[in-house]
Order: C-alpha cells, then structure tokens, then sequence
C-alpha cells in the first residue's frame, strides 16, 4: 500500500524562490527586455536562444505548436513538457529534442526555468543525419524527446552562452553550437521501455529532489514524499534512468554549480549552498565528472586563465577519455543587468 504523499503544496513564484537553493536560480547578464525567447545569434549553422519562464505553478501553459525541430538544453530550474502522448520532466541532467509538428503544454510546479534553445539549419539537420545521430535519434524520439544531458553538453552550453553575451562573433558562435550539437546527439542511448505509472514516479521523484536539493536528504525521504517502498523507488528509478537517484542528484548539484561558478570567488560556499558536504567532495565529484577542477572551469568561464588566449571556446568530449577539452572562452561581457529567477 502507498504512503501518503508529502511533496509541497502549489505556492507563487515568489515562494518557490525563497525555498529553493541559490544555485538553481541563475542569474545571467542578459539583454533588459520583457521577453520568454531572447535571441543570442541567427547564425548559419543554427540559431541560438536563451528561453525563460519566471513562473512557479502546475497550471498548464496555453498550448503551443512546434514547427521548426530544435534543442533545449535546460540551465536551471525545471518544467514538465506536456506532450500529446506523454509527460516529460526537464532539468539540467536532461536534453531535450523537439521534432516539430506537434502540440504542446509546459507546466512548471517547482520554479521557473533557464533553457538555451537551439535551432538548427536545414543543411545542419542533413549533415547530422548522414552522420547517423538524428536518425538514431529520432527512434528513440518516438517513445522519448529527453536524454541525459552529457558532462560536455552541460559544459558548453553555459560557455556558449557566456561567450554570446560577451560579444563573440558569429562564426565563434556557430562552431560552439555545432559542437553542442554534435555532443548532445552522440549521448542518445538506447530505447528505454518505461510504462506511465513509472514515468509518473519518476517526475514526482524529481519534483522532490528539486525541492530538497540544497540539504541532505535520504533515500527514506524520498520514498516517503512519492508514496513507495525505498527498495522498490530505487529500482524503478534506475532501471528509468539509468543511474541511482543519488548520483542524479548529485549532477543537479554540479550544473547548479555551474550557473554560479564563473562569478563565485569562495567555491567552498558555493559547495555548501548547492548541497555538497565540503568543499573536497565537490572538488572530487566535479573533477571525476568534468575531468577539471572547479577552478580551472571558472577561470575558462571568466576568459583570465593566466597567460593563455583570449578567445578559447570549449571542445566536445573525447570519445577515448570521456572528459572535455576546453579552451578558454571569451572575457565576459558587462554584468550590470541581469534576469534572476
């Protein structure tokens, strides 16, 4: 028999920012314009964008329709992506494939969100295609439009954006969405056969971690919040997604971290604030993920890194070695105005 439920209770917007740690709400120097979609760069490859929402609440939004295929790949926050045949929760551990042609609905019951949204080009689709990823893809698409999100999509993503706002040329700007690109596709795995009831666990799981990511908390708790035996919650939540809960927990920490990093002098706070123990657990985790340390990926984000270049953009993962090759991204651009959520 189910426990009893103790997820939060629906609350504004304003309530979900007090409780929420910092490190999921990102504050990026933005244009100062009332806006949900703010272009970065229409270039030839793909366009690039950041898209926002500052609402917290389990409302649907008006239903949509998308035309043109793209990429969203969350920086912050989360929202669930209401699909004519499914839900799916989006989060920064997650890519996110919009085929085009279809309806849908987004609802946000933890906080609002910070994606970049990626449009390809028709050539740039084609070229992907004869790569043999979108058509991989897009079988796995037909049951799923999410798929992890790999250590060197989290990294340059916020270093494509970074170096956007700081007035990186096109041509900058397209090699570094191409690279996305092909790092997010090249993580497509394999079909996963998930039956509603378990995709309905799985997002109420991630609405709680979401809510309690900042302290610690224990696999009890969390079974206690969905209303399931701990043993069983843990098996049906790796069988899902392919981890155990604690380490996807752990990667929502680390991209949390990664919004503030670039602007954090004392790392160690940052640590505690986004949930990790002590400053060494995070620096161990963020380097056996990343492949660098906490430092060096700031300094790479700030453009300073010493004596090097200062045009650096970061490179996609090797196949080999499974960690980043990054090189330095541009100085930052003015940071007087900025859009928190």
């Amino acid at each position: 028999m189910n426990k009893q439920s103790h997820l939060p209770a629906d609350r504004g917007a304003s309530g979900a920012d007090k409780d929420l740690l910092s490190g999921a709400n990102i504050s990026l120097a933005l244009p100062s314009v009332d806006s949900d979609l703010i272009t970065l760069n229409k270039g030839s490859v793909a366009e690039l964008a950041l898209a926002r929402c500052a609402r917290a609440d389990r409302e649907l939004s008006p239903t949509g329709y998308i035309e043109p295929a793209h990429f969203v790949v969350p920086l912050t926050g989360s929202y669930i992506w209401h699909r004519p045949t499914e839900q799916i929760f989006a989060d920064a551990n997650r890519v996110l494939f919009f085929a085009g042609r279809e309806s849908y609905a987004t609802s946000h019951p933890v906080s609002g969100d910070v994606s970049i949204a990626i449009t390809p080009s028709a050539e740039t689709v084609e070229a992907l295609v004869k790569a043999d990823r979108i058509h991989r893809g897009r079988q796995i698409l037909g049951k799923s439009a999410a798929w992890p999100a790999s250590p060197s999509v989290q990294l340059m993503s916020r270093a494509a954006v970074f170096d956007a706002l700081a007035g990186a040329t096109p041509l900058e700007i397209d090699d570094a969405v191409l690279q996305i690109l092909q790092a997010a596709v090249a993580a497509v795995g394999p079909v996963r056969s998930d039956t509603s009831a378990n995709r309905r666990v799985i997002s109420r799981t991630k609405e709680f971690l979401h809510w309690n990511s900042g302290r610690k908390i224990t696999l009890q708790e969390v079974a206690d919040a969905v209303g399931l035996n701990a043993i069983y919650l843990s098996q049906v939540f790796t069988k899902c997604e392919g981890e155990p809960l604690y380490k996807y927990m752990r990667r929502l920490r680390l991209a949390a971290s990664l919004n503030h990093i670039r602007d954090c002098d004392d790392l160690t706070a940052l640590a505690l604030n986004v949930g990790f123990s002590s400053h060494s657990h995070y620096s161990s985790v963020f380097l056996a993920t990343f492949k660098k340390t906490p430092s060096y990926i700031r300094d790479v984000f700030r453009g300073s890194l010493h004596a090097k270049p200062a045009s650096w953009k970061a490179r996609p993962l090797s196949a080999a070695r499974g960690g980043p090759r990054l090189t330095p991204c541009r100085p930052v651009a003015d940071r007087s105005m900025r859009i928190s959520i």
